[in-house]
């Protein structure tokens, strides 16, 4: 009775030839999540980019694990090309090195430390999803899912808004809502903050309730604008010439220039509309007397600047030129 012969191994230690080998890449036998995954891809895109050049397949063998060579169990290999057979071989690493000291042990260990990475961070995940939900502000990670694409949108929307403009459009469309870019930047604060309490496993209390209060601010976001939206479509168009602005402070700043810091404001007149300019140089309070304190968002200001509307806002325009400003400080920053 015959038998169909049994093929010689060209992987078997008593025929291992180095010159017969080619060094592909490195391997991990055990990829337990879509992160493994992710950060073995280079990895595996190397290997399939070499067996698709070479028409090979894995070589197969008669004994357990996952080196080829000794039949030891290993999670992360070496992959080798046997050129005269057309076969790929795994082996661990010290069979490889029987093979050829010249593979990339570096590769091997970046590998290990990326799936290690990788490892810890959903054990940082898991901990993380657990305290939010403990802490009641679960919707941190509705938010990290959704922001990428979110701010994605709100860019492309953003530059063709530009792109408009600078073509010469007519009828340039609508500049995307100021509102969605804050709340944008609310975003990625809380994603910061969630980035560290996966990191360090916690988060101290003062950092906890600005998550709290950055969470209030993007629930509202959109009841807040619309408010804003009315307060404006309300608002008279901005006047030109000398004028006097009495109205509230919205934002104040320092402005770095070629000439030195230049402290700038804007303020909401009461009778809506809008300007932004230079503070004036001399601030006085309610008795006339100079006033030192810096400005802050809800103090109330009196003073006469020229001003000129913008060529894209008719309800915003631009102060010059102020003079003496009477400031009532406000009792709580708005």
């Amino acid at each position: 009775m015959s038998s169909t012969p049994r093929r010689t191994d060209p992987h078997r230690p008593s025929v291992l030839r180095a010159a017969d080998y080619e060094y592909v890449g490195v391997e991990c036998a055990r990829l337990d999540s879509a992160a493994d995954v992710y950060h073995a891809a280079e990895d595996r895109a190397r290997i399939r980019a070499h067996m698709a050049r070479t028409g090979g397949t894995y070589s197969t063998h008669d004994h357990g694990g996952t080196c080829h060579v000794c039949g030891a169990s290993a999670i992360y290999t070496v992959l080798w090309y046997h050129r005269p057979t057309g076969v790929y071989v795994r082996t661990g690493e010290d069979c490889a090195d029987s093979i050829s000291r010249a593979w990339d042990r570096s590769a091997l260990s970046a590998l290990r430390q990326r799936v290690a990475d990788a490892r810890d961070a959903a054990a940082g995940r898991r901990k993380a999803a657990a305290l939010l939900a403990d802490w009641g502000v679960s919707d941190v990670l509705r938010i990290a899912e959704e922001h990428p694409a979110r701010r994605q949108a709100w860019e492309a929307e953003r530059e063709a808004h530009r792109a408009a403009i600078a073509g010469g459009a007519i009828a340039p469309p609508p500049p995307p809502a100021a509102w969605r870019g804050r709340q944008l930047q609310d975003e990625a604060t809380v994603l910061d903050l969630y980035r560290r309490l996966v990191r360090y496993g916690s988060l101290t209390d003062r950092q906890r309730q600005y998550l709290t209060t950055l969470l209030e601010r993007i629930r509202t976001a959109p009841a807040r604008a619309a408010r804003w939206e009315a307060e404006r479509e309300a608002a008279e168009p901005c006047p030109t010439g000398r004028v006097e602005i009495a109205g509230r402070i919205l934002k104040y700043e320092l402005r770095g220039t070629d000439w030195g810091v230049r402290p700038v404001w804007t303020v909401r007149d009461d009778r809506g509309w809008i300007v932004w300019g230079t503070r004036p140089a001399l601030l006085l309070d309610a008795n006339g007397e100079s006033y030192y304190e810096q400005p802050r968002a809800g103090d109330r200001v009196r003073y006469t600047a020229t001003v000129e509307p913008s060529d894209r806002d008719p309800k915003f325009g631009f102060a010059r030129r102020p003079t003496a400003a009477e400031i009532e400080p406000s009792a709580e920053e708005s």
